[in-house]
């Protein structure tokens, strides 16, 4: 999907470029959105919370252009994907995600971000392929690749 490379290019630049610009503020930000956004996750609107925290790891950037277009984009996942909602079936995933991106953000290790970033972007698109997949496929037969993770979230040891 060419909206998903897109995200890719963009999300994984600004992220380079906000690891190296971050100061305390910045990765205290992120912090906090990481725990505000695994308050929410998995309730209704947490797509909100999802961008808060992605436009947090952006900021440090300092490219408002290229955040905006990054917006649109999602945007348009959204619209594009009617099971964009259904994602929140990964919710402990994407948790996961989230926290090892945050620790790479604090850390410093740009490099470390924009790959774990690009699995997580990935991973979203093949999450969304599956469900439309399997609506398509008579809803689903068999339960697509992306299954709710019910296990309890658990704190980053690098708090």
């Amino acid at each position: 999907m060419e909206v998903f490379d897109l995200r890719i290019m963009l999300e994984c630049d600004l992220i380079q470029r906000a690891v190296q610009k971050a100061d305390d503020q910045a990765k205290a930000d992120v912090v906090y959105l990481l725990r505000r956004t695994s308050l929410e996750a998995g309730r209704p609107g947490w797509h909100q919370g999802d961008w808060d925290f992605h436009r947090a790891l952006y900021a440090a950037a300092g490219r408002p252009r290229q955040l905006a277009i990054v917006d649109d984009l999602r945007k348009i996942c959204v619209l594009q994907a009617s099971q964009y909602t259904s994602l929140a079936t990964e919710t402990q995933r994407w948790l996961r995600d989230h926290e090892a991106l945050a620790e790479a953000y604090v850390a410093g290790r740009a490099d470390e971000g924009s790959t774990l970033l690009e699995e997580h972007l990935r991973r979203s698109l093949e999450c969304l392929l599956a469900l439309a997949d399997g609506a398509d496929s008579d809803r689903a037969r068999s339960e697509p690749e992306c299954t709710s993770d019910t296990s309890a979230p658990t704190a980053p040891a690098w708090r």
